[in-house]
């Protein structure tokens, strides 16, 4: 032992202080059975860590932020809120582009809640795709956000798929759950799913039960706000 002559040893020291891997994920979740947008729509929902969902939430919630842009338009000024997801290491995130293409100033909010300022970078509605790319103006600020692992793979027929996002504007991320409903686009790389969306969902991670990012969600109001695009 250190002290007495003994050797030290540096993997006892690790094995002590290491900590115990989480039993349980907790989330915020908006139930899929309920169509309306009110805040009462949303719970807290508790799943054991290895359940499907709980890991895709775990691999992929840190790649989400909440946006605040000021927008110019004829109509004057004005806010929007949006959700974007982290694609790089180098501070690189992804949206929809008609959430900031007309911003005047671009402020994402991290996980945890902290701001960070962030430009738009590109744009450009290809084929109907409506995204955009921003940078986080700070190197500081890259490391606030864990990338997700993006993958280029048409999900199966009636799969679990999870979108996570910032609706309504609110502060805190949460969770829907959806499925993927058997129409795939290849030309323009659309695919349609059924979920339970709010506005601000615009821009959420789709993710499947690995939390690997499958697309950004385009939302269709229509249909009681149940289906994303």
């Amino acid at each position: 032992a250190p002290g007495k002559g003994g050797a030290f040893d540096s993997r006892s020291l690790a094995a002590a202080v290491e900590k115990p891997a989480p039993k349980e994920v907790e989330f915020l979740h908006r139930d899929i059975e309920v169509r309306g947008f009110e805040n009462e729509a949303l719970s807290v929902m508790k799943l054991p860590a290895d359940a499907p969902l709980a890991q895709a939430v775990s691999r992929s919630r840190n790649a989400v932020g909440k946006i605040e842009a000021l927008n110019y338009s004829d109509e004057g000024l004005g806010g929007s809120t949006a959700t974007a997801v982290a694609i790089s290491k180098d501070g690189k995130l992804v949206t929809n582009q008609h959430q900031v293409e007309n911003a005047l100033s671009l402020t994402v909010y991290d996980p945890v809640g902290n701001p960070h300022n962030a430009h738009v970078l590109k744009t450009g509605t290809v084929n109907g795709n409506d995204l955009a790319i921003i940078q986080l103006d700070r190197p500081s600020s890259y490391k606030a956000f864990e990338p997700v692992n993006l993958v280029d793979r048409v999900p199966e027929e009636n799969s679990m798929l999870a979108f996570l996002g910032h609706s309504e504007g609110l502060n805190s991320m949460h969770v829907s759950r959806g499925t993927f409903a058997s129409e795939w686009r290849s030309r323009d790389h659309l695919f349609k799913c059924n979920a339970n969306i709010a506005g601000g969902n615009s821009g959420s991670a789709v993710v499947d039960m690995k939390g690997d990012l499958l697309g950004v969600m385009k939302g269709d109001m229509r249909g009681g706000g149940r289906e994303a695009t």
